[in-house]
């Protein structure tokens, strides 16, 4: 988690140091964009590994999270080269799926025998906090 936070803030102070650089840009819109898609995935791979070991769908949850993750990275790669329409659409329905992925596979009463109350509520912050920064990825296009 700490190492893809760290990479999310490294990439995005890059991208907005570099923004006139057309080059710097392209590259560091990419990384950005990658580093959002690493976030989620490890921000659920501690929960999946490590409260819901127990659970049948931990270990689906955390393999699918980092699946997606490396496809949506694949994604941003080709959609800057082939300039891809529609590609925030794409990424917003990755971002969102990816994000609310627990809640649909393993469910809130399941996730709450596994974690608890508090973590529930981690959970649903969280989520709402990720959900949240759709605003801002939308009004920056």
């Amino acid at each position: 988690y700490c190492v893809c936070v760290v990479f999310l803030y490294l990439s995005s102070t890059l991208l907005h140091a570099f923004f006139m650089h057309e080059t710097a840009s392209s590259i560091l819109g990419v990384m950005d964009h990658s580093a959002i898609y690493l976030l989620i995935a490890g921000s659920y791979f501690p929960v999946c590994i490590v409260s819901l070991q127990d659970h049948p769908l931990g270990a689906y949850v955390a393999i699918t999270e980092w699946i997606l993750a490396f496809l949506g990275i694949a994604f941003c790669f080709v959609a800057e080269k082939v300039k891809i329409p529609y590609k925030i659409v794409f990424e917003l329905i990755l971002y969102m799926g990816m994000g609310w992925l627990v809640v649909f596979t393993v469910g809130v009463a399941d996730f709450k025998e596994h974690v608890g109350p508090g973590g529930i509520d981690l959970l649903v912050y969280g989520g709402l906090m990720y959900t949240g920064g759709v605003i801002f990825f939308i009004l920056e296009k």
